[in-house]
């Protein structure tokens, strides 16, 4: 067998998260689809984490083991001549067979986006919190237009304190 590690990068808006769910549309489904086309055999592919319904990402990692060797730019090209719009294969290696990225993970960033204003942005609807008029926070309804017309910057600051550190989320 021959270990292929994968960056894979996607638009989770049509998705019912990562996970593989009978009858459902995942990313683990449609990119086990495209590899077993070009490996011949059905895979297990094992992701770095998981993620939920709607949620993108620029950066998880998987990884299969094939039968086939087929060089890094080979599976590359060759995924992401078959996966879906929604999905990109952004690079590929190869790693040791049964290489789990899930035990080699030190990091996770999850980044939320608020666009505060008046008028909405067509091109971010499902990719910004939209704050709007009617989200303009009762100070702000004096101070301007600025971000602390929206929002309390010092009470987010204080509260985002308590999330600092390391904190063990396999519960989760």
């Amino acid at each position: 067998m021959h270990g292929v590690r994968l960056t894979l990068a996607y638009d989770g808006s049509a998705f019912c998260g990562w996970a593989r769910q009978p009858g459902q549309r995942t990313v683990q489904g449609v990119v086990e689809t495209a590899i077993a086309a070009m490996a011949g055999v059905e895979v297990d592919l094992r992701g770095a984490s998981r993620t939920d319904a709607g949620v993108h990402a620029e950066g998880q990692e998987a990884a299969f083991d094939s039968p086939r060797e087929i060089p890094p730019h080979g599976w590359l090209r060759g995924l992401n001549a078959s996966l879906p719009d929604d999905v990109a294969v952004v690079r590929a290696h190869v790693c040791e067979p049964g290489y789990s990225p899930r035990f080699d993970a030190s990091e996770k960033t999850y980044r939320y986006l608020v666009l505060p204003g008046d008028q909405r942005a067509p091109l971010l609807h499902g990719r910004v919190w939209f704050l709007g008029p009617k989200r303009r926070h009762s100070a702000g309804r004096r101070a301007g237009s600025g971000i602390h017309a929206w929002l309390d910057l010092d009470a987010m600051r204080e509260a985002a304190a308590h999330c600092l550190g390391t904190h063990d989320f396999r519960a989760f």
